[in-house]
């Protein structure tokens, strides 16, 4: 954020709230700014600054939000990092992400929260709708640094683990011809 003071702009300053709210400030020192709205915080910053200057009006500009954004992974089409710019539900999340994969697990998704404790809780979300009501993943509001994750479903892992384990290993092709991958080459090219 920015702290711009009108009159005295040789102290105005750009300043990141560190992870324990506070803030350095010239005249001032250590300032606690986490959890409090921009009006409020100029209020209290103008009577701070009030026995060090004559006329300490202010202005607070914030200039970007730090931790608003959320994670999206496994079986969707571009996994990874979108920003939280106001509000986003689970449903709105995944089609920001590119949408399910046709392997993805359709029924259930988990997001993954840090409780007050700073542990991990899961939360289990449905995406379908039960008789007239909405699914809950359209409805689910996501925090800031949670995670989504769709898993992969049963039969996309059964069909994984027999291309790998399978399919992979067999000299056979698929197409019903044979291969000589193993062995050395024959030698019958015009001999």
């Amino acid at each position: 954020m920015e702290v711009r003071l009108t009159y005295n702009p040789e102290f105005s300053e750009r300043v990141q709230i560190r992870p324990d709210g506070f803030v350095s400030l010239p005249l001032l020192g250590e300032v606690h700014m986490a959890g409090e709205t921009v009006e409020g915080l100029s209020q209290r910053l103008q009577k701070a600054y009030a026995p060090h200057l004559v006329q300490p009006q202010l202005t607070i500009q914030v200039r970007s939000y730090a931790d608003r954004k959320v994670f999206v992974g496994g079986e969707v089409g571009r996994p990874g990092m979108l920003p939280l710019v106001n509000t986003k539900t689970v449903l709105e999340a995944i089609i920001e992400a590119g949408g399910m994969k046709e392997s993805a697990k359709k029924g259930i998704v988990t997001v993954i929260r840090r409780n007050q404790r700073g542990e991990p809780a899961q939360f289990h979300v449905t995406l379908a709708a039960k008789s007239q009501n909405t699914p809950t993943a359209a409805a689910f509001q996501l925090e800031p640094l949670d995670v989504v994750v769709v898993a992969e479903s049963g039969i996309s892992k059964a069909n994984r683990g027999i291309d790998q384990y399978i399919r992979r290993m067999m000299p056979i092709l698929m197409t019903g011809g044979f291969t000589y991958l193993f062995g050395p080459s024959t030698g019958f090219a015009g001999k």
